[in-house]
């Protein structure tokens, strides 16, 4: 397994969502502080070629255009799933605050949005931070903060997609129901949703100073309707929120994060395994792992996951050159630096992907090389393979 790529220069945010289609990268909304999310104003979409790492930006729909009443407002907070070829939106805010509770859908084909209609009355209340998850036919949100009554959730619901309407699950006695929570993940393994971490309160739903940040892995099993608790062992992951999830080859990782509790950071990246309930931290290879960070996305394509935007920690002793780029927001008090790079993570890279690695490292002149290599070739030179850090950003 190793870190093969990281490119400079994409869009750059926090607190995003995004999804995959093809070898294509879609990134909806999300947070820069260099932004204002106090005016309603339409969703940006970014997509990036993973062939050629590259971005683009898709144009903002006018005042007079048609698509303008029917296309999400900037926001973060909110998710985004792929059924069926098409992206699914819901949720999030802005800084007004106006959270939002509408199901959007955007067709990659026509680059167009539409609202979801919605057969009956029954809609879950807006809020941030929650996860959604697609099994089957069935797209599952869980948690989140609702901004109404300004409390963590742990209602599961889920929107069916043959019916176009929203449920209610209802637990079972006996169910290990996790307790309310944001910014955690929940993730499809094998027709299973998979929920670890977030953060939440230590007596109540209400957002106090008893923060918890969770360790434990729960399971919810659509079949069964049920909730459990797996006994996981191992080299189990430090509860965090603002992580990143995601499933290659039947097993589940967690990279990055946050717990306010130890004031840290991560950039560690750990692997589940749901036949032997073993977790084991990773050892990549390659490039320099990226910095420690929080609210990145991190998307698998084939054989590679695709880990970009986020905030990290800074030192402001030594930073000079970027002071309008760096914000504090942190309950710490600690110094953040708001992400623009895009990592690439190959967990099979093959023979041709490791010398062009152990080309580009080493800066062997590729003359010696046969010409339909130069193309490849270049776009490893293109990347900056052994990333220098920005002036004041930290390693932990």
């Amino acid at each position: 397994m190793y870190w093969i790529q990281c490119i400079e220069n994409g869009p750059r945010r926090v607190n995003h969502a995004a999804g995959a289609l093809d070898d294509f990268i879609y990134s909806f909304g999300g947070y820069s502080h260099k932004e204002d999310y106090t005016r309603i104003t339409p969703i940006d979409i970014h997509i990036c070629n993973t062939h050629t790492l590259k971005w683009y930006l898709l144009p903002k729909p006018q005042l007079d255009d048609s698509q303008y009443n029917v296309t999400p407002f900037s926001r973060y907070g909110h998710t985004v799933v792929v059924y069926k070829r098409k992206f699914y939106l819901w949720g999030g805010r802005n800084d007004r605050p106006v959270p939002c509770n509408r199901l959007f859908c955007f067709d990659p084909k026509s680059r167009q949005w539409s609202l979801v209609s919605i057969v009956g009355d029954f809609v879950p209340s807006p809020r941030d931070g929650h996860s959604a998850c697609i099994i089957n036919d069935r797209m599952y949100i869980f948690g989140g903060f609702e901004d109404h009554t300004q409390q963590f959730s742990n209602d599961l619901f889920y929107f069916d997609f043959n019916t176009s309407s929203w449920h209610l699950h209802q637990p079972k006695i006996g169910d290990v129901i996790p307790q309310w929570r944001d910014f955690h993940s929940a993730t499809n393994l094998d027709g299973q949703m998979y929920l670890f971490g977030g953060r939440f309160d230590r007596i109540e739903p209400q957002q106090i100073t008893q923060t918890i940040y969770d360790d434990r892995l729960y399971i919810f099993n659509p079949e069964h309707n049920s909730w459990s608790l797996v006994t996981a062992m191992g080299e189990i992951p430090c509860g965090r929120r603002s992580h990143s999830a995601f499933v290659h080859d039947g097993k589940l990782y967690i990279f990055g994060g946050y717990n306010n509790v130890i004031g840290s950071h991560f950039n560690d990246l750990h692997e589940f395994n749901p036949l032997t309930l073993l977790w084991r931290r990773i050892k990549a290879y390659g490039i320099g792992s990226p910095v420690p960070r929080r609210r990145q996305c991190c998307l698998v394509i084939h054989d590679r996951m695709y880990m970009f935007g986020g905030t990290s920690p800074i030192s402001t002793s030594t930073f000079t050159n970027r002071s309008n780029e760096i914000q504090e927001i942190d309950v710490l008090r600690t110094t953040l630096y708001d992400q623009s790079d895009l990592y690439v993570f190959d967990f099979a890279p093959t023979l041709k992907t490791l010398c062009l690695l152990f080309l580009a490292k080493q800066r062997i002149n590729i003359n010696i090389l046969s010409k339909k290599f130069h193309q490849e070739y270049q776009l490893f030179t293109q990347s900056t393979l052994i990333r220098q850090r920005s002036t004041g950003e930290t390693s932990g």
